[in-house]
């Protein structure tokens, strides 16, 4: 969804490249759509790497076109680093994390799930100002702060040893 949609954005946005990070069983997938958009210059795909925080530091977006995410680890991450997230409305781990139009946008989802993507894109790829808004923003939404998460799972640690 993500290649599809950055095709269609790509030869208006010249400056911008896609960079995709990790790995997986898709991953030929993945670079035989990026070869038949004609996109091999401008998209990459190093795989896994060392250096997250320095990923998250060098982008101006995370997009994260996922229809399942259980809690969005990576969106997690992306906020700490002040980079505001792109993804579905329709994908709960994304979701729970996310306030559209704060700290990142959730796209509606569409019969084109591409075609969707590309339009929210756009509007950030255009403006540097809403992208820089949207960093100012990133924060953990209320619930995910770290003094509740650790009380949670001591709750859960707890609750596992007394039984």
């Amino acid at each position: 969804t993500l290649i599809d949609a950055f095709a269609r954005l790509a030869p208006f946005f010249p400056d911008w490249d896609l960079r995709i990070v990790g790995d997986g069983e898709l991953r030929a997938d993945l670079e035989a759509r990026i070869t038949v958009a004609g996109l091999t210059a401008r998209v990459s795909m190093p795989g896994s790497v060392r250096d997250i925080p320095q990923e998250y530091l060098r982008a101006q977006l995370l997009v994260l076109p996922s229809r399942y995410e259980g809690f969005g680890l990576v969106v997690a991450e992306a906020l700490a680093h002040g980079l505001p997230v792109v993804g579905f409305a329709d994908c709960d781990g994304i979701g729970s994390l996310i306030s559209s139009g704060q700290n990142g946008i959730l796209v509606q989802p569409a019969a084109n799930r591409a075609g969707a993507l590309s339009e929210e894109l756009r509007k950030l790829m255009v403006s540097s100002a809403a992208r820089e808004d949207l960093a100012r923003q990133c924060e953990m939404p209320a619930g995910f702060e770290t003094r509740q998460v650790v009380e949670a799972w001591e709750h859960l640690i707890e609750t596992v040893v007394t039984v």
